[in-house]
């Protein structure tokens, strides 16, 4: 058997690779049910070990991070930069519920505003924290109204005089 082994060392590796390839679902779904059995029988083992090779290889694994983000900043900065258009659209399009502006007329103030009804219930600025996740901005969001650049200053304003006068 060994001799005819190495007489058809090409004719077998080519009948493995089309088993492999007709019958390759069957064989990964019998990998990952292995894998996983493997992985449960000897969880503490390899958490042991890989908690030993996070300590020895600390600065290996830094520089492996380190060299990922460098090598993909720019795609996380393209995705954050979608994402805050895409949620200013959200947060930021309407009209000013005080005089009904779709946008300031002030030349450098695109957009219209967020503005606390409430200042003492304010956690964040919702414009300067656009990637924080979509129910916790839809929360704050709610504690607020949105209002031109004008409105706003003029909201302020009002604000002030009354904490003056009390």
């Amino acid at each position: 058997m060994r001799a005819w082994r190495q007489k058809n060392k090409e004719r077998l590796r080519e009948y493995e690779i089309t088993y492999r390839l007709k019958n390759l679902k069957r064989i990964q779904a019998r990998k990952k049910v292995y894998d996983q059995a493997y992985r449960e029988k000897h969880r503490e083992r390899i958490s042991k070990y890989a908690r030993i090779y996070r300590q020895k290889n600390v600065k290996r694994i830094q520089n492996r991070v380190k060299a990922y983000y460098i090598a993909h900043r720019e795609e996380r900065r393209a995705y954050a930069r979608r994402r805050i258009a895409a949620r200013k659209k959200i947060f930021y399009t309407g009209v000013c519920i005080d005089c009904g502006a779709t946008k300031s007329a002030w030349p450098f103030r695109k957009s219209l505003e967020r503005d606390h009804r409430n200042p003492a219930t304010k956690r964040f600025s919702i414009g300067a924290s656009l990637l924080r996740p979509l129910p916790v901005l839809k929360k704050e969001a709610k504690k607020t109204d949105l209002v031109c650049h004008e409105c706003h200053v003029l909201r302020g304003k009002h604000r002030t005089s009354l904490r003056r006068a009390a």
